[in-house]
C-alpha cells in the first residue's frame, strides 16, 4: 500500500516557523511522523512523491490515521481560536470586529447580525455593550459610545471598563498618580478615584485593592469589608473566594519522616 505525500520538505518547514496549515498537509505530516516513529522507511518515486515502504500493515495506518484524526481536530480547534480572537460576540445584538487599516495599525467596528457595519472602524479598542454604552479607546484615553456611535461620555479616562451594576471603572491621575473610581451612565464620578486597583461590581460589592490589600466597597464607596486579603474574587450567591497569607513564624513546623504534625 502507497501513501503519497506532495511538497513534505517545503510543509515541515512552514510547520516549523508556525505558519497555517489545511488539515490535509497536518493528517499527511502527522501519519508521517508516526510512520517514521514506528521505523518504517520512505523512498521518493518517478514523480518526486514521498512513498511508504511496501510491508507497512494495516494496523500501523490505522493508528496513523487516527493519530492524524486527533491531531487534524486539535488543528481545527486552534484555527477557531484564532478566529474568535478577530471577532468577538457581545451582547445586545451587535458585534465588534478587528479592521486592519495600514500594516501597523488596526481598529475596530461594530456589524449587526446580518454583517452590516452600523459603527465605522474608528476605535483603538472597543468593549461590550452593556445597557446600550460600551468603552472605547481613541488613542489613549477612553470613553464611551451609544448604539449609533456618539459619544455619550468623551475620551478623558486612562482606563475605562465595562458598566456593571450601573457603574464603570474609570482610571484617572491623581497628584501624579493613577488611580481608579467609579462613574455613572452619565460620565459623573460617583466614587472618587483613590483606589490603587478596582473591578466590576457583583451582587451590590466590588473588589478594590488599597494599601496592598484587598477589601469589598459598597455603591457609595464605603467599605464593607475592610481591606485584609492578599488575594480575593468577585461575590457569587453571597460568597467569594479570598485568601490571607500567614507569616512565616506562624506556620506549623514540617513534619519529618515518621512524626506527627502539631494539632
Amino acid at each position: 500500500m502507497r501513501f503519497s505525500l506532495l511538497s513534505h520538505q517545503k510543509s515541515i518547514k512552514e510547520m516549523k516557523r508556525g505558519v497555517k496549515l489545511s488539515t490535509c498537509c497536518v493528517i499527511a505530516l502527522t501519519v508521517m511522523f508516526f510512520l517514521t516513529a514506528c521505523g518504517k522507511g520512505f523512498y521518493k518515486d518517478s514523480a518526486g512523491r514521498l512513498v511508504i515502504e511496501p510491508g507497512v500493515s494495516n494496523s500501523d495506518l490505522e493508528r496513523a490515521q487516527k493519530l492524524a484524526q486527533n491531531v487534524a481536530e486539535q488543528n481545527r480547534r486552534d484555527q477557531l481560536k484564532r478566529q474568535n480572537k478577530k471577532m468577538k460576540r457581545i451582547q445586545e445584538n451587535l458585534i465588534m470586529m478587528k479592521e486592519r487599516r495600514s500594516r501597523a495599525r488596526s481598529q475596530w467596528r461594530y456589524i449587526d447580525k446580518s454583517g452590516k457595519i452600523v459603527i465605522k472602524p474608528q476605535f483603538d479598542e472597543a468593549g461590550t455593550f452593556v445597557a446600550g454604552l460600551a468603552m472605547v479607546r481613541i488613542g489613549k484615553k477612553y470613553g464611551y459610545i451609544n448604539k449609533a456611535g456618539k459619544f455619550v461620555i468623551k475620551p478623558q479616562f486612562y482606563y475605562g471598563g465595562t458598566f456593571s451594576e450601573g457603574l464603570a471603572i474609570v482610571k484617572i491621575m491623581k497628584a501624579g498618580y493613577k488611580k481608579y473610581g467609579y462613574i455613572d451612565k452619565a460620565g459623573k464620578i460617583v466614587i472618587k478615584p483613590q483606589f490603587d486597583s478596582a473591578d466590576t461590581f457583583s451582587e451590590g460589592l466590588a473588589k478594590v485593592k488599597i494599601g496592598g490589600r484587598y477589601g469589598y466597597i459598597d455603591k457609595a464607596g464605603k467599605f464593607v469589608i475592610k481591606p485584609q486579603f492578599n488575594s480575593a474574587g468577585h461575590f457569587s450567591e453571597g460568597l467569594a473566594q479570598t485568601m490571607v497569607l500567614r507569616k512565616k513564624a506562624n506556620r506549623p513546623p514540617l513534619a519529618s519522616k515518621g512524626s506527627k504534625l502539631p494539632r
